[in-house]
């Protein structure tokens, strides 16, 4: 699976295969994420042996070009955006729309978990209920806004907003299991 981590609370560092084929600009058809799938192609040229090339400046040069790095370093808000939206395309199988609840957890886990403190517990409520069975765009695309913007003890959450379902389940499953801000709970401070 990519070196994702199987649980979902396990954080794992993403295949470097994922991360060169999201900075290389790297087309992703899917294919899945089992052994196997996901593959690049080979290079152009591959089983041709490489033409040695002249000693001179260029033989010491940089092995990739820096430029998209800084680019990326100078808006990491756009960098993580699209590196979450390139992982979902990654996982998507080629001719579905969806990717399984199981794929989506672990990607959720190493992506989202350690910057939003409430997507491990948007994790414990997947794993809980064991309902949900895959994703979709719009489930992949608000997940992130929803961490990104809904505090952790849920106290701006507003129950009239567009959330998917499965969000606002979890609300409700958060909020039922007590496990929300003090302010919310009836307790004297003596």
């Amino acid at each position: 699976m990519l070196g994702l981590g199987h649980l979902p609370g396990r954080r794992a560092a993403p295949h470097p295969r994922v991360a060169a084929a999201w900075v290389g600009d790297g087309e992703v058809h899917g294919g899945g994420m089992d052994e196997g799938h996901g593959r690049a192609p080979p290079p152009t040229g591959a089983g041709v042996p490489a033409k040695k090339k002249a000693p001179g400046p260029s033989a010491n040069a940089e092995p990739y070009d820096r430029r998209k790095y800084y680019q990326y370093a100078a808006d990491k808000e756009k960098a993580f955006s699209e590196l979450y939206t390139f992982c979902f395309n990654l996982a998507k199988p080629p001719t579905g729309r969806n990717i399984d609840m199981d794929t989506a957890s672990a990607f959720w886990s190493v992506l989202v978990a350690p910057r939003y403190p409430l997507m491990n517990d948007i994790l414990k409520f997947i794993a809980e209920k064991g309902t949900f069975k895959g994703v979709n765009k719009d489930l992949w695309t608000m997940t992130l806004e929803f961490c990104r913007t809904v505090h952790p003890d849920l106290s701006n959450y507003e129950a009239d907003g567009a959330w998917p379902t499965m969000l606002d389940d979890f609300v409700l499953w958060k909020k039922a299991s007590g496990s929300t801000s003090v302010e919310d709970r009836d307790v004297d401070i003596v």
